[in-house]
């Protein structure tokens, strides 16, 4: 879309404007694109049982599967696709030299995906029930620590000092957008001008990333449908995890906007608006259209985040995909600083603990805000004009 169209479709007003808005959308793919919509985030194979998976946002063209070593090549080697499963099974016994399996992509925008069909890919990616912590973020320490501790004990010095070089020059091909800022801050260009037998400081002081959250029990992918599950707590430790000694966030504005989202029609452009979480911290929207979507959670004043689920930046901005007939899940931890809300903490009335704030939340949980006509060309001039700055709209009621 042109930047003329951007700037017809920022500047449409009233019924006439929301005529052309649709005259506009039928003439181009089937899809809402903004700026900076050209982004995946996937899954990357490590060699860790343990820790099998590495979740990154990457370019769209690193996942496109157009030209070559993007991360639809990371599938499992030909020669030994008859006895390993295409994705991590935990039921698998992987012997040292043989921990491979293939990287798990979503099926968005121009993406053909990978292993998404593949049985548990979506628990897996999602980190639903047993797939709970088995993709999650991780700096670049954090991977280099987990592929060091994979490598078999037999190797010669030789050989690990070729290993060592490997994970460094696997980091480069990755390609995650969330390594950026670590190597500007290590000054390098490329993980591979580090000495793996002797990495600066700056590496090994690199933050971890936290598991986060469970999604809500029973959030399961469903045939027909795409859901998007939102939780927003009181993360008193700021550890990015929801401790049983933690709070909800209740009556926290969330705005639920599309990136790239993909409509069989005009009519279904999509603009969910504003919703308010609940006593769970949750807000649920259980019927929305496949694609990319951007869960903004607001800070109450006195308050700020603490990390969120997108990972390149905690500003309460975490980016979801949600591919057809899939479930997406986004969380962000806020914390009271200066005396501000006392959301949470241990001295205090313990919270509703990790289980029971995530219980299924059935018929009584946040529904989509339904928008008029004006919140219909709020929703969809932000989607072509997306920033990071946080939306105000109208509440959910509860």
């Amino acid at each position: 879309m042109s930047n003329t169209t951007r700037r017809l479709a920022a500047g449409l007003a009233g019924a006439s404007a929301l005529a052309a808005l649709v005259s506009l959308v039928g003439m181009a793919p089937a899809a809402v694109s903004a700026p900076g919509d050209n982004k995946v985030t996937i899954c990357h194979r490590t060699h860790s049982v343990t820790n099998p998976y590495r979740m990154i946002t990457v370019s769209m063209s690193a996942a496109d599967g157009v030209g070559q070593s993007d991360h639809t090549s990371h599938d499992v080697p030909v020669d030994y696709a008859a006895s390993l499963p295409p994705i991590f099974d935990p039921t698998f016994s992987y012997i040292p030299r043989l921990k491979y399996w293939g990287d798990i992509i979503p099926p968005v925008r121009t993406s053909p995906g990978l292993n998404w069909d593949v049985p548990r890919a979506q628990e897996i990616y999602t980190g639903i029930g047993d797939g709970y912590g088995l993709c999650t973020r991780m700096s670049a320490k954090q991977f280099f620590d987990v592929e060091v501790a994979a490598l078999p004990e037999d190797l010669t010095p030789e050989e690990r000092d070729a290993a060592l070089d490997e994970i460094l020059a696997d980091l480069d091909e990755q390609g995650a957008v969330d390594d950026e800022a670590a190597k500007d801050e290590l000054g390098i260009t490329n993980f591979s001008e580090l000495d793996p037998a002797a990495l600066p400081e700056a590496f090994e002081n690199l933050p971890s990333r936290p598991r986060g959250p469970r999604p809500p029990a029973g959030y399961l992918p469903e045939d027909g449908r795409q859901k998007l599950a939102v939780l927003v707590w009181w993360d008193a430790d700021e550890d990015g995890e929801f401790d049983e000694d933690e709070l909800p966030a209740e009556d926290i504005p969330v705005s639920i906007l599309p990136v790239l989202v993909e409509v069989s029609s005009p009519a279904l452009i999509p603009a969910v608006g504003t919703l308010t979480t609940d006593a769970d911290g949750l807000v649920i929207v259980d019927s929305l259209d496949a694609g990319q979507w951007d869960a903004t959670a607001t800070p109450p004043d006195g308050s700020s985040v603490t990390w969120d689920s997108e990972g390149v930046t905690d500003d309460g901005a975490a980016q979801a995909d949600v591919p057809a007939n899939s479930a997406g899940f986004a969380w962000v931890g806020l914390v009271p600083v200066d005396g501000g809300n006392d959301g949470g903490g241990t001295d205090g009335e313990n919270g509703a603990g990790d289980d029971s704030a995530l219980a299924a939340t059935g018929a009584s949980a946040t529904t989509p805000l339904v928008v008029g006509l004006s919140a219909l060309l709020v929703a969809v001039g932000a989607a072509l004009l997306r920033t990071r700055t946080r939306p105000r709209g109208r509440h959910a009621a509860h």
